[in-house]
């Protein structure tokens, strides 16, 4: 998933757990934008996208 900030133009990648993304993955359609407005920034993960 790739989110955008529309102030400064800048593109997020960011990651949802299996069953919640399951959940919505009906109202996330490519290509068309939607506002997300109640979510959690965590930490960085040990995962392969992690940063070095």
């Amino acid at each position: 998933m790739v989110l955008a900030d529309k102030t400064v133009s800048y593109k997020i990648h960011a990651s949802c757990n299996r069953s919640h993304m399951f959940r919505i993955q009906r109202d996330l359609m490519i290509g068309k934008w939607r506002v997300i407005e109640n979510f959690k920034v965590s930490g960085v993960g040990k995962g392969k996208y992690s940063p070095c």
